[in-house]
């Protein structure tokens, strides 16, 4: 939440994001991202996870909120679509407490 050395903020209204390009229009079924829940540290829980789908990059559509694990554990955030066409998937992850980052270890995308 606090501004990078340019000065410019990396989370926007509480909310930091990560845009996924597959290389080419895939069939996506699920998302699965590796966070963490606990508040410590300067460590802010992730509160929420809402994932979106473009196949041309600027228009998102299709939000789908992820499971997020339990308050203060490691876990997987998971959650899936019927299968829909997407090259981009962006995953946007609210704090969800007092902290000066996130802790998002890994996001995986599934299709074909």
């Amino acid at each position: 939440a606090n501004p990078d050395d340019d000065g410019q903020a990396n989370m926007i209204d509480n909310k930091g994001t990560a845009i996924i390009n597959l290389g080419a229009v895939k069939k996506v079924t699920g998302v699965k991202a590796n966070v963490y829940t606990g508040n410590e540290s300067g460590i802010a829980p992730v509160g929420g996870i809402v994932v979106w789908v473009s196949t041309d990059g600027t228009n998102f559509t299709n939000p789908v909120k992820l499971n997020v694990p339990a308050a203060g554990l490691v876990g997987f955030a998971e959650g899936g679509f019927e299968a829909i066409d997407a090259q981009y998937v962006k995953v946007e992850f609210t704090k969800g407490g007092e902290g000066n980052h996130m802790f998002v270890n890994e996001i995986e995308v599934y299709g074909n």
